[in-house]
């Protein structure tokens, strides 16, 4: 009985994640971010919002290598999230490292 229920809540979980996931969320006033990587959360999902230089950007707070937080890193001169781990650095904007 308990896993039938744990199945059935991972697949509404599921549905409303990618559901949800594909709007537009409000995730702090700028007036409060700083302009190095700040971490937070959306939906459950962490999330780092950072300044590339030009705009204000938001991805996913952590590098597909090995997991590690990309709100721990930095932005480098070119406006790219820089892994603090092995210094992978991802573009905000496309999201390609």
């Amino acid at each position: 009985m308990k896993l039938l229920l744990f199945l059935l809540t991972m697949r509404a979980r599921a549905f409303l994640v990618d559901t949800w996931a594909k709007q537009w969320w409000p995730v702090g006033f700028v007036s409060e971010l700083k302009e190095s990587p700040q971490a937070s959360y959306l939906l459950g999902a962490p999330i780092v919002t950072f300044h590339d230089g030009a705009r204000w950007r938001t991805m996913l707070d952590r590098c597909p290598h090995r997991f590690a937080r990309l709100s721990e890193g930095r932005v480098t001169r070119g406006g790219l999230l820089e892994c603090p781990y092995h210094g992978w650095s991802f573009d905000g904007a496309t999201g390609e490292c």
